[in-house]
């Protein structure tokens, strides 16, 4: 769901083209900024380097704001060249969703005109969905969250009906693991923890399908905290993240059987709402019950 832009840093010379687009990318409208080069803020900067003093002050400050809509990746970088060549290279190496310059390229059809971009009349290539909808499958499930889970460094996932002795419930999360550890060089999540319902009474056989079934799965030396709390309080299912979040409309558990519901809508949500989310679901929440019942598992 989430599309990758390299964005030319000369667009943000000033605070008029700055704010727009800087208003423009985040996780919650589907657009990220792609940290290429590694000092791609730096270089913000730099181009912003003959702005006024309070318009360069406001891009400094506003740039911290920004962090989490930086998508990160492993790239080769020519100091000697343009950042238009170097990011066609890139592109034909590890392609981007897109390139935002200020002039086209021969070698690349996927540059957009920094310029000529109009949210009211969008090009093709501007146009992100913030929702979609996906068989319950557990490889299209990881698939629409993969770069969101590869990318952050906390994540909950957030599902009253969890239940590790159901496949339902465990194959979808060895994928979601795997899009986890689909990070390359960026060091493994702090944080991952799977939120639940208070059902499963046998806490002796609960730990043990955990070890079974969910132990080998998680990424190399990380563990996951399973917190329950009273089921009837939870109902929606999120996917939670640092860089922000999504929605399941059904759940994060597969369809199976032959009456099941075989699709879902999964949605980006706004960054307060993830916020107040993550909250919630935190040993300070005031819309939940803290039980303290922790489960580790890893």
């Amino acid at each position: 769901m989430l599309k990758e832009f390299a964005l030319d840093p000369e667009l943000l010379s000033n605070w008029k083209d700055f704010r727009f687009f800087a208003s423009q990318f985040g996780v919650s409208q589907g657009r990220v900024i792609s940290r290429f080069p590694g000092d791609w803020q730096e270089r913000v900067k730099r181009a912003a380097g003959n702005a006024k003093e309070v318009e360069f002050l406001k891009i400094v400050e506003a740039l911290l704001r920004i962090e989490s809509s930086m998508f990160i990746r492993d790239f080769d970088y020519e100091k000697g060249h343009q950042w238009i060549r170097n990011a066609v290279e890139e592109n034909q190496k590890r392609p981007f969703h897109a390139i935002v310059s200020s002039a086209t390229h021969k070698d690349a059809s996927n540059v957009l005109i920094g310029g000529d971009i109009d949210p009211t009349d969008p090009p093709n290539l501007w146009i992100v969905q913030t929702s979609i909808r996906i068989n319950r499958t557990p490889d299209e499930m990881a698939a629409c969250v993969q770069d969101l889970l590869s990318q952050c460094d906390e994540v909950l996932f957030i599902d009253p009906y969890f239940g590790p002795g159901k496949s339902k419930c465990t194959e979808p999360l060895k994928k979601f693991l795997e899009a986890v550890a689909r990070r390359g060089s960026r060091r493994m999540p702090s944080r991952i923890e799977y939120h639940l319902g208070n059902q499963d009474k046998d806490l002796v056989t609960f730990k043990l399908r955990l070890d079974e079934r969910v132990k080998p799965h998680l990424p190399k030396n990380t563990r996951m905290l399973l917190v329950r709390w009273n089921k009837d309080q939870m109902h929606n299912r999120y996917i939670l993240t640092d860089r922000g979040g999504v929605m399941f409309g059904q759940g994060l558990d597969m369809a199976d059987g032959s009456f099941a519901v075989t699709h879902d809508t999964v949605s980006l949500l706004d960054q307060d709402t993830c916020i107040s989310l993550l909250e919630d679901y935190s040993s300070q929440s005031k819309k939940l019950t803290w039980l303290n019942e922790i489960v580790a598992v890893g």
